[in-house]
């Protein structure tokens, strides 16, 4: 039975029990175990999946939908397209070729994606190591060594970003990182003042749903995977760290696209997670700071200070880090849809 392949803890799954001799429902399952490692709007994961006999449903689950900040699902139909590549690389380095129909039913807006297994196919040593990363990627929210990342690998995550339609800015001078800043500063004075803001926060630090608590072993983090607690000094302590990280990370860039459709965004989710594995390749991390993308004029400011004409989906750091826990994730079993059929 393919549901009997659905981790508890994927973060633990061990590639030593894929079913080879099983079924295509069995490995294909196997696989979403991997695809729920992808990061997600504070932690949401707002996905669900069907898995059939040669295929597998992606679907957004507007159940964790953050309806104050993310009213239009930006955020969640991006964290569902970082889902969708880590299941594509995991479907390829256990031998199979994969091909995907994007919103393939027009009458069913949640139903993302539609990935089909094709033929096998002997994964190469870049599949291979792309796969690891899923494992290794984390978000790092404190400050990044004081060690430069090569210009080559920005120069790839630049090419990685055009493939899936996407631009990716860096802001190298210190009056950009200081625009920049200040634009996160400013989302961060809006949302202390916003009521409807900091009461969904709390839902999802733990005071409602105890499905939803998710954020809580890392207690001082507020950035775009991972929701935690700052209560104790939610004012100009976290603005002035922020502000210092944003201006001392070894790599400051924005992801953006040519159009802001709901396709425009899950992609953007996919070229993003395809980036992370790419950069933890080569040991580098990454964390988010996405709080002025989630305010539309301080969204366009941003858009303005990267000079394209696409808006602007997420502010990243990436740089070089120690080791740190990964967040959470749900069971496997709870973001299936339904019964899993051979």
């Amino acid at each position: 039975m393919a549901g009997n392949f659905l981790s508890d803890n994927p973060w633990k799954t061990r590639d030593e029990d894929f079913p080879r001799n099983g079924s295509r429902a069995d490995q294909l399952a196997f696989c979403i175990n991997y695809a729920v490692l992808a990061p997600s709007v504070h932690n949401t994961q707002p996905w669900l999946f069907t898995a059939h006999a040669d295929a597998i449903e992606l679907f957004a689950d507007r159940s964790r939908l953050l309806k104050v900040s993310d009213p239009n699902g930006r955020d969640m139909l991006i964290s569902c397209g970082a889902a969708l590549t880590n299941l594509m690389v995991a479907i390829q380095h256990f031998g199979n070729e994969v091909s995907v129909q994007y919103l393939p039913d027009p009458d069913v807006p949640e139903l993302l994606a539609r990935v089909r297994i094709g033929r096998s196919h002997k994964s190469d040593h870049l599949d291979d190591v792309m796969f690891r990363s899923i494992r290794r990627r984390r978000s790092i929210r404190r400050p990044f060594q004081p060690r430069s990342v090569p210009h080559e690998l920005q120069r790839r995550l630049i090419w990685t970003a055009s493939e899936y339609g996407c631009w990716l800015y860096f802001a190298e001078s210190i009056e950009t990182r200081t625009k920049i800043a200040d634009l996160v500063v400013r989302a961060h004075c809006l949302h202390l003042n916003n009521a409807a803001y900091q009461a969904e926060r709390l839902v999802w630090i733990g005071s409602g749903d105890p499905s939803r608590r998710y954020g809580l072993s890392v207690p001082t983090a507020l950035d775009w995977e991972t929701l935690g607690s700052r209560d104790a000094d939610p004012g100009q302590h976290w603005m002035a760290r922020d502000r210092d990280l944003l201006r001392t990370s070894p790599v400051l860039c924005v992801i953006g696209s040519g159009a802001d459709r709901p396709l425009d965004w899950f992609r953007t989710g996919e070229a993003l997670q395809r980036m992370l594995l790419r950069a933890e390749m080569e040991g580098v991390s990454a964390s988010f700071m996405n709080q002025a993308c989630q305010n539309p004029d301080l969204r366009d400011e941003l858009r303005q200070v990267t000079g394209r004409r696409g808006p602007p989906q997420l502010l990243i750091r990436m740089g070089y880090a120690t080791g740190s826990e990964p967040t959470p994730r749900r069971p496997v079993r709870d973001v299936v849809r339904c019964s899993i059929t051979q």
